[in-house]
């Protein structure tokens, strides 16, 4: 397959995750954050594609639920691309391309895409894990270091001190 013909099949499928405007889909709740953040560069995705990726974080919540240090990105593609509601979700999305293209292209960038978003997924998660554990040692230390001294220190009662 020439690569500029991928690439046009690849845009044509991305093209097929956008949301547009006057279509049949006109419930724009899902949307008020795109509303709200957007500079004239982001799309709104169908209901199809919003399903798709809370599917994606429920499997990334339930693969890091328990503290990790590892994620890999590929396995939960993997595991992803094997569930029916992925692939079902996907292939609403797929038939409603136009004009159609090979399923093979639209499965590989579906891996990709899935992929793509569960590493960027990752470094929210190691963010989120960093600013927990800022906010776990913050709490622990309640006193200044005078206080936690004299708590510490055996003959903190006592006020008689020689000093010669």
């Amino acid at each position: 397959m020439d690569p500029c013909d991928y690439q046009k099949d690849c845009l044509i499928l991305l093209d097929a995750f956008r949301f547009k405007e006057g279509g049949a889909q006109t419930d724009t709740r899902e949307h008020k954050l795109i509303d709200v953040r957007n500079r004239g560069g982001l799309w709104k995705v169908r209901k199809g594609g919003v399903t798709l990726f809370k599917i994606c974080e429920t499997y990334f919540v339930s693969a890091t639920k328990d503290f990790v240090t590892n994620i890999d990105a590929n396995l939960l593609a993997e595991m992803m691309i094997q569930d029916p509601m992925v692939l079902s979700q996907f292939g609403t999305i797929f038939k409603s391309c136009d004009p159609q293209i090979k399923r093979e292209v639209g499965m590989n960038l579906l891996e990709e895409m899935l992929i793509f978003y569960f590493r960027l997924r990752s470094f929210s998660y190691a963010k989120q894990q960093q600013q927990k554990h800022k906010i776990e040692k913050a709490s622990n230390r309640k006193g200044s270091l005078r206080s936690d001294l004299k708590k510490s220190c055996p003959d903190s009662g006592r006020t008689d001190m020689n000093i010669k």
